[in-house]
């Protein structure tokens, strides 16, 4: 791992990670081919490795705590069967029956989130 891509990782400055090798003692390897030369591997051994685990750093990034998961679709074809009949279903309706449903939907929706029909057992 470059110096950048941890320090990246941890919300920190290059430079902090550079000084956090020099103090650890961590051990490093040139990396050829990066303008001026300067650039160093760390070898993440056990020490790095706990290192930083028990940095500030780590417990405040969310990404390292969190196992990546693939980005849901959410277009028009990926839906689910059963989402497709219903809208289906609801295109197939008159207007009056349209009318209904969403009135039906409606009703629902205020009996269930008003206050008082929850205490007056009038939600059901």
């Amino acid at each position: 791992m470059t110096t950048e891509e941890l320090a990246e990782c941890l919300g920190v400055a290059k430079q902090t990670v550079n000084r956090w090798i020099r103090e650890k003692g961590w051990k490093t390897e040139k990396f050829p081919g990066v303008k001026g030369g300067r650039a160093r591997l760390i070898l993440v051994d056990t020490q790095v490795c706990e290192f930083i685990q028990n940095t500030p750093a780590f417990h405040n990034t969310p990404m390292l705590m969190e196992a990546e998961e693939r980005i849901a679709e959410y277009a028009p074809g990926a839906r689910a069967p059963a989402y497709r009949q219903i809208i289906n279903a609801i295109d197939n309706m008159t207007d009056i029956e349209q009318e209904k449903v969403a009135h039906f939907c409606h009703v629902k929706e205020f009996a269930i989130s008003s206050p008082v029909s929850i205490l007056t057992n009038q939600h059901k």
